[in-house]
């Protein structure tokens, strides 16, 4: 069960497809802070991995969760550098899990199967307002997960987003997180430009 929610946080349950076909669902909740996801906790049930809600928490924005040759594993992404450094500084960016013996083990990336680099998790910090359940159909539409202006490596896990052989690379990440961070804030301010002309017009027509 998750914590109960304060008022800088949001919570909503979301479909989430899994590579061989199983349709679950996924309970999220976030701890936001000007504009920005700080902590988040997921709960999910897979009876083959264990006989009660499997729980994950973290400083990460969740991106996969997926299973995988009888595997369970979670992928995450620093959102802000106090996260990106708080996790090492990870090349690539990703932060891997997998369940093992009941608990969560952070792997390197290069344990994440390919078959699993498709992202299928939310993307943005919360669904659109007054989201009780995320259906798959909703997420996977170009008002959410299709939104234009995402770049490939949030829509598909990159390994090479992230050079960790270049002696710059944290430095480019920084700047990568930066870019994500201005994005999100456009995004952010054409949503409530859009409710802000909703309210107008439906002033409008009232006589």
């Amino acid at each position: 069960m998750l914590p109960a929610c304060s008022n800088n946080e949001v919570t909503w349950q979301e479909e989430v497809k899994l590579n061989d076909g199983r349709m679950i669902v996924v309970t999220q909740k976030k701890r936001m802070d000007r504009g920005f996801d700080r902590e988040c906790w997921l709960s999910f049930s897979l009876p083959e991995f264990s006989q009660g809600e499997i729980l994950w928490h973290e400083n990460l924005r969740p991106m996969v969760l997926n299973v995988h040759e009888g595997r369970l594993y979670l992928v995450g992404l620093p959102q802000t550098r106090i996260e990106f450094y708080k996790y090492g500084m990870p090349r690539p960016s990703y932060v891997p899990f997998r369940w093992e013996g009941g608990v969560w083990q952070r792997v390197p990336f290069s344990e994440v199967p390919v078959a699993i680099y498709d992202v299928n998790m939310l993307i943005d910090s919360a669904p659109p307002e007054g989201t009780k359940l995320l259906t798959w159909s909703t997420k996977t539409s170009a008002e959410v997960n299709g939104k234009a202006g995402y770049p490939q490596e949030i829509r598909r896990l990159d390994p090479e987003s992230f050079d960790a052989d270049d002696p710059d690379a944290a430095k480019l990440e920084l700047q990568r997180l930066e870019r994500a961070k201005q994005e999100r804030q456009r995004l952010k301010q054409e949503k409530l430009q859009r409710q802000a002309d909703d309210r107008s017009s439906n002033n409008s027509d009232k006589p």
